[in-house]
């Protein structure tokens, strides 16, 4: 059946091609181009170790994304162009960025101007191959973080160039607010009279 289908959509588009999947497990490519006699040239590949090794990277990229997308952390990717090239649900929803929708644009782009200036001199450095490591005020977001600690780590090429960066971020918001009330009993405790 397939190939007579190929036939006449070769004729009329001058290439088809279609991908079968046989009973064995085996996935084979027809691929069916068009003679100057109106006839055709019908070649089989066997095509299953190039068609496992994509379903392979795909479950691999299901399974990844699963597991960044259910842990309490913000997580993303940034090339050495300032371009987001993965980021987590949790980072999104943080930025209010629909699914996905950083991907593929500049830091600049998708963070406030003010946030931007702010984080640019630790984005400048991780591309530079340093580490960075901060605490940042986050503004109201969807995850409720008022205030997360930052890590950039620089991701190198087996030359050592620097490709992008890693960037996490971890809530310390309850952390920050035990700190505070800490401070502010000892600052009681100080004053004469209390006990």
């Amino acid at each position: 059946h397939a190939v007579p289908a190929l036939g006449s959509l070769a004729l009329r588009t001058r290439a088809a091609f279609q991908e079968i999947r046989l009973a064995s497990g085996t996935v084979t490519e027809l691929r069916v181009d068009p003679l100057s006699d109106r006839g055709i040239v019908i070649t089989a590949n066997d095509v299953t170790d190039r068609v496992s090794a994509a379903e392979a990277l795909r479950d691999s990229e299901r399974r990844i994304r699963i597991i960044t997308d259910n842990v309490p952390v913000l997580i993303a990717y940034v090339d050495r162009e300032e371009r987001y090239r993965f980021a987590n649900r949790p980072y999104q929803a943080t930025l209010k960025l629909g699914s996905r929708a950083s991907e593929g644009h500049r830091v600049a782009e998708v963070l406030e101007p003010e946030r931007y200036a702010r984080l640019k001199p630790h984005i400048d450095a991780a591309l530079a191959g340093q580490p960075q490591s901060f605490e940042i005020d986050f503004p109201t977001n969807d995850a409720k973080i008022e205030v997360a600690r930052g890590t950039y780590i620089p991701h190198r090429d087996e030359r050592g160039e620097v490709l992008g960066f890693f960037l996490l971020y971890v809530d310390i918001s309850d952390r920050r607010r035990a700190e505070q009330a800490l401070g502010e009993g000892t600052r009681l405790l100080g004053v004469p009279g209390v006990v």
